[in-house]
C-alpha cells in the first residue's frame, strides 16, 4: 500500500474510533439519564407518601408513578438496541485498533514526527488526490508531486498547504 493511503487509514482509523468513543458515552449517559430519573422519582414518591393525604399528593404520586412505568417500558425496548449497538461498535473499535497498531508499527520515527509536526496545524493531516488536485486546499499538483504521488515510494506532501497527500 502506498505512503500516503496508509497513512490517510491511520488518520481515518483515529477519526472513526473518537466517533465510537463518544457514542459508547451517549448509550451511557442516555441509559444513565433514564436510571437516574427513575430513582428520583422512586425518592419522590416515597417521600409524598409519608406527607398528609390531599388530592395534590395524591395526583403527584400517580404522575410519578406512571412517569417511573413509561421508564421502564424505554429502559425495556432501548436495552436490548443499546447491547446490540454497544457490541458492534466494540467490536469495529478492536478491528480499528488492530489495523491502527500494524500502521504504526509500519512506518519509521521520522514519518510519525512529520505526521504529528502537520497535525499541530491542521486537523486533517491527510488528504486524497482527487483529479490531480490535492483535497486540502483543491490546488492542482505539479507534475513533479503528481509523478511521486503516484510512485508512492516517499512522503509526498503538498507545496500549497503542507498535508501529506494519500
Amino acid at each position: 500500500m502506498l505512503i500516503g493511503k496508509k497513512l490517510f487509514v491511520y488518520s481515518d482509523g483515529n477519526k472513526q474510533l473518537n466517533k465510537i468513543d463518544l457514542r459508547l458515552e451517549q448509550i451511557e449517559l442516555e441509559k444513565n439519564t433514564l436510571v437516574n430519573e427513575q430513582m428520583e422519582l422512586t425518592k419522590k414518591i416515597k417521600l409524598l407518601r409519608e406527607q398528609p393525604k390531599d388530592e395534590e399528593i395524591i395526583i403527584e404520586i400517580a404522575l410519578a408513578e406512571q412517569r417511573i412505568i413509561i421508564i421502564n417500558k424505554d429502559l425495556e425496548r432501548l436495552e436490548p438496541k443499546w447491547m446490540e449497538e454497544n457490541l458492534e461498535l466494540l467490536q469495529k473499535k478492536m478491528e480499528l485498533e488492530i489495523t491502527i497498531d500494524e500502521i504504526k508499527r509500519y512506518f519509521p520515527e521520522l514519518i510519525w514526527k512529520e505526521y504529528y509536526r502537520i497535525k499541530e496545524n491542521v486537523d486533517n493531516p491527510v488528504v486524497e488526490v482527487k483529479h490531480q488536485m490535492c483535497t486540502g486546499c483543491f490546488i492542482p499538483l505539479s507534475k513533479s508531486d503528481l509523478d511521486k504521488w503516484r510512485r508512492g515510494k516517499e512522503l509526498v506532501k503538498c507545496d500549497v498547504c503542507g498535508r501529506i497527500l494519500a
